[in-house]
């Protein structure tokens, strides 16, 4: 599992990522994210060496290239990433339930 408040890693690298990643877009004020944090990261405890959950905060700077490439307008957004490719978004608060199906899905064989 690997956490972090600010990545610099580009698309590329992400979208080239081995394990299948969640990507947790957010902002210190934003209150619906600061909902869903606690629950992302006991999913990511739970799935621990299956998914890698990236927390990405859009009001920093170095961030910007992957919010455009990502085209992220409303926060919170979740993007689920397998085999370099999005196949799965959730933007706004959900219930943890519903996260965890998307990484049940997500983990399924193709």
């Amino acid at each position: 599992m690997y956490l972090t408040t600010e990545i610099q890693r580009s698309p590329v690298a992400l979208l080239s990522s081995r394990i299948p990643v969640l990507l947790d877009f957010y902002a210190d004020w934003c209150v619906p994210c600061h909902s869903i944090s606690p629950a992302l990261v006991e999913l990511a405890h739970e799935f621990n060496g299956k998914i890698s959950l990236l927390k990405v905060d859009v009001d920093a700077k170095l961030n910007s290239a992957l919010i455009e490439h990502f085209e992220v307008y409303s926060i919170p957004t979740v993007i689920f990433i397998k085999n370099g490719h999005e196949i799965n978004r959730i933007t706004g608060a959900k219930p943890k339930d519903q996260y965890r199906a998307a990484i049940i899905e997500m983990l399924e064989p193709e």
